[in-house]
């Protein structure tokens, strides 16, 4: 009864450490995702203001010049 117990214990813990990992996996993912629309954003305002072009934002993002006017429109 005592090593079942034990056994189950083991498992809830480890799960509960795969659920924390998955959670910080996620949290970051998120940040980096936040990060790379901000610095679309950034560029678009910027070709939009007419302090940078097309050509030269596409090539900050490292993102085709087609994929930066999807954006801009």
């Amino acid at each position: 009864m005592y090593d079942n117990r034990t056994r189950k214990l083991d498992g809830y813990y480890a799960y509960l450490e795969y659920v924390a990992e998955e959670k910080q996996l996620a949290r970051m993912e998120g940040i980096e995702e936040g990060i790379e629309k901000g610095a679309i954003l950034t560029i678009v305002g910027l070709i939009n203001k007419g302090l940078l072009s097309i050509e030269n934002g596409a090539q900050q993002l490292n993102i085709s010049e087609s994929e930066l006017t999807a954006y801009l429109s």
